[in-house]
């Protein structure tokens, strides 16, 4: 029915009405989080994809689970079958049967909005989360004209604005939280709303600790009151690693 396709070039210019409760933290957590997207292309994970439906007033009901890996060649999402030979650039919808799909959330989102120039931020508070207490929260919004927040429903697809949240931890300054919401969408998408919510944790992997995506939710809700829902896990990532030797023997 529809896909997500997120490309966003938000980052951060730090237009806070609210002031930062320590003077620098936002720009050493920037320089934290753009170490952390810098090493994301070394990995690849699997995806877990449990896709459901609901119609009002019923529940969500589930309609099935898809299963991807996912990496990040040449600066772009890409996507393989699991056991593929390669990752392929083409459009993730196209690699499962028909219903909700999802891109972005491996890395896009929080690589195009903490590395890249555009957006503003404005600070909120020291909010508690499962496991984080005092996690800082930063609200961030950026214009259709800078966004490149493209949502596909059927044969329509549109650039809209984009809104959300994030929090950090502010001892480690890992990233914990990002949250994505579709702004002023226009009535071709027939769409009400369009989110992301996305859980970050710290992994060790090998010899590397890696900063990576545990856990994604989207959610499509259409003018008729039909909603997808995708619940994401992010399993079993691994380290590109490339090794050389000089053999003299011959």
């Amino acid at each position: 029915m529809g896909a997500w396709l997120f490309a966003i070039s938000l980052a951060t210019t730090a237009a806070a009405s609210g002031q930062s409760p320590e003077e620098g933290q936002l720009a050493r957590f920037r320089e934290k989080i753009r170490q952390d997207m810098t090493g994301i292309p070394n990995y690849t994970c699997l995806e877990t994809i449990e896709r459901a439906r609901r119609t009002p007033p019923l529940n969500f009901m589930p309609a099935d689970t898809v299963r991807l890996e996912v990496s990040v060649v040449a600066g772009k999402e890409l996507f393989a079958r699991p056991g593929g030979r390669s990752f392929e650039d083409r459009d993730v919808a196209s690699l499962a049967p028909a219903g909700a799909m999802g891109a972005g959330m491996f890395a896009t989102f929080a690589r195009d909005l903490f590395v890249k120039g555009k957006g503003t931020l404005r600070y909120r508070r020291a909010e508690n989360l499962p496991g984080h207490s005092g996690a800082v929260r930063y609200d961030f919004r950026v214009k259709k004209q800078e966004s490149g927040l493209q949502l596909q429903v059927a044969n329509a697809s549109e650039v809209v604005a984009a809104k959300g949240s994030f929090w950090f931890d502010p001892v480690s300054l890992d990233l914990i939280r990002l949250d994505v919401y579709g702004e002023d969408m226009p009535d071709d998408l027939h769409l009400e709303e369009a989110v992301t919510h996305t859980d970050y944790a710290r992994s060790h992997i090998g010899d590397s600790s890696a900063l990576l995506p545990k856990r994604s939710e989207l959610t499509m809700t259409y003018s008729s009151g039909l909603t997808y829902r995708d619940v994401i896990e992010f399993s079993q990532c691994h380290e590109y690693r490339a090794d050389s030797t000089i053999d003299f023997a011959h």
